[in-house]
């Protein structure tokens, strides 16, 4: 592929999935920390000491999990965008 299409042909898809993934990594990590910090927001201090290992661990997943949604949304219009561009490069 080197020697018969060039350089170029090696790093074609790159500027498309950086297009794609920064925004679904940014969107996730967003989300997911705005989400935990609503969460606890709620709490009054008295039920954030009072919370144990699993609690904590279901407010991050339950966090988690709704950053993924939002960053699939997200990324599914740079999805979108991105078949468009490596249709037209190839």
């Amino acid at each position: 592929m080197l020697t018969t299409e060039g350089i170029g042909a090696m790093y074609a898809g790159f500027i498309p999935i950086l297009a794609k993934q920064i925004p679904y990594a940014i969107g996730q990590f967003t989300v997911n920390e705005r989400c935990t910090e609503a969460i606890y927001k709620q709490m009054s201090p008295e039920t954030k000491a009072n919370l144990g290992p699993v609690q904590n661990l279901s407010i991050t997943l339950g966090s988690g999990i709704v950053a993924g949604f939002a960053a699939a949304i997200l990324s599914h219009v740079n999805f979108d965008f991105h078949s468009f561009i490596s249709f037209m490069l190839y």
